[in-house]
């Protein structure tokens, strides 16, 4: 009876530091996401303000028409640059933060002690999505950007950046794919005989409802950053002697 009590308490000690490792294993990919749900409602605020600038700059005012031999090429000129620039900032300022949490993924597969699988699996998430944004800006910065002089060679820089990072990208999920994933991730939770009632769940309901945010979220921002890549729309041109009134 004694064994049987022993065997029972030292079964009921190894799930309870289970549940515990799997509790603290939680927190931590909660706080990730809510970390990455903060930052791409942040990116998704700056493109909303950069959008909503871009159509203010192709609104009609109240001006009278001049005669098209009269328009300076500046007068045109500026907009785009002004557009470009601000593209390019924003462009950086992503570039920064995906860097950042590339960076601190390859510390992490860097780092001498094992890793628990379901930290891997979730850095090898982190990575096929950061990989994602980096595709979908290369081809967003590669269709109808505005051209000129020195706005050419700043966005050069930025899409040869996209490329050096796409690099770093693979490099580290390939170092994420080396590291071992037990099955066990894969498994159903464990019963225990007595309560018959499960001891851990793989997921609940708080992370699949964070998981639909994020997911909401990329999509939000991967749409923006399409309208930011498209054409602004052309305002036909008036007779030289037509007056427009908003």
């Amino acid at each position: 009876v004694h064994a049987l009590l022993s065997s029972i308490e030292s079964r009921e000690a190894g799930l309870r530091l289970k549940v515990q490792q799997l509790t603290e294993e939680k927190a931590l990919r909660e706080q990730k996401m809510e970390d990455e749900i903060s930052a791409l409602r942040r990116s998704n605020a700056r493109l909303e303000d950069q959008l909503r600038t871009r159509h203010a700059w192709h609104q009609p005012e109240l001006y009278v028409e001049e005669p098209p031999a009269q328009r300076g090429f500046g007068d045109q000129e500026a907009p785009s640059l002004g557009a470009a620039h601000d593209l390019r900032h924003e462009l950086q300022q992503q570039l920064q933060e995906i860097r950042a949490e590339v960076t601190r993924c390859a510390r992490a597969l860097q780092e001498p002690q094992a890793l628990p699988s379901a930290e891997v699996l979730d850095i090898r998430q982190q990575l096929a999505a950061l990989s994602s944004e980096v595709l979908q800006t290369s081809r967003a910065l590669s269709v109808d950007v505005p051209r000129g002089g020195r706005v050419d060679t700043e966005l050069e820089e930025v899409k040869r950046q996209l490329e050096s990072l796409q690099g770093h990208v693979s490099k580290t999920m390939s170092a994420a794919m080396a590291r071992p994933v037990s099955q066990e991730v894969f498994e159903q939770p464990e019963v225990c005989e007595d309560t018959r009632q499960p001891v851990h769940s793989a997921t609940s309901a708080a992370t699949v409802a964070r998981d639909a945010e994020l997911a909401e979220l990329r999509a939000e921002v991967n749409q923006l950053r399409a309208q930011m890549a498209a054409p602004p729309p052309l305002i036909s041109a008036a007779p030289a002697s037509a007056t427009w009134l908003c």
